[in-house]
């Protein structure tokens, strides 16, 4: 079987964009900081840069990525005595093989590109069983309601039309910079969910939304690029 998560474009890894460092980022490591985790697995690590953020939080942190490129850049970039790097087909391989509970499993623009809701729930319910007593799982996504605008450093294109269709596609650009040459693009699918799917995909799978949070790009107050929820295991 092929994985079902939809393959990114090399080059994407090479794109920094100020969304990601002055948007996401400081508001995760506030969020990470906040649940004061032992052991973090992030899925969909990219080039280790959270990840590594995350390593001065936790005791353990362990970044998984589908992409051989993405692995060696985070090996490269990174190096800590509680951190370490793997390749990992999600949804072909299971989190339980590492044999371990984690008390935050963290999901960065990754849940977006599977392209169904059944593939979705199995997943979520593979995370969920590798959970420690008490842990989180939290997914951040692009925010539904916003799916249709403009940001310093990418675009998404859904239309009004396509908004209510559960799980339709639409595209992303994502460029090095605010000057957004459409030459220097990266162009790749994504797949819309509303909140109200969100929930329930996470009740399918055994988890609970324990809590929402929008996150605005830095100096712009008006559209929340994208959203936190975190899932918590039910009764």
């Amino acid at each position: 079987m092929g994985s079902p998560i939809r393959r990114i474009p090399p080059s994407y890894y090479g794109i920094h964009g100020d969304i990601k460092y002055n948007c996401l980022y400081p508001f995760l490591n506030k969020r990470v900081s906040a649940l004061a985790p032992n052991r973090i697995l992030e899925i969909g690590c990219g080039n280790g840069d959270f990840a590594a953020g995350m390593a001065t939080l936790a005791s353990q942190v362990r970044g998984l990525d589908k992409s051989h490129s993405a692995i060696m850049a985070a090996d490269a970039r990174h190096a800590a005595p509680n951190l370490n790097f793997e390749e990992f087909e999600w949804g072909v391989q299971s989190c339980s093989e590492f044999h371990k509970k984690f008390d935050l499993i963290i999901l960065v623009l990754v849940l977006v590109t599977v392209s169904s809701n059944e593939l979705a729930v199995q997943m979520l319910a593979d995370a969920k069983d590798s959970l420690s007593d008490g842990g989180t799982l939290m997914i951040v996504d692009s925010h539904p309601c916003f799916r249709d605008c403009s940001f310093s450093t990418f675009d998404m294109h859904l239309s009004q039309a396509d908004y209510n269709i559960d799980c339709h596609s639409y595209t992303v650009n994502v460029y090095p910079d605010s000057a957004k040459r459409a030459s220097a693009a990266i162009s790749f699918e994504d797949f819309h969910r509303s909140l109200t799917t969100m929930s329930a995909i996470g009740r399918k799978a055994g988890l609970a939304i324990a809590r929402i949070d929008e996150i605005f790009e830095q100096g712009n107050a008006a559209t929340p690029p994208f959203m936190c929820l975190e899932y918590i295991a039910q009764g």
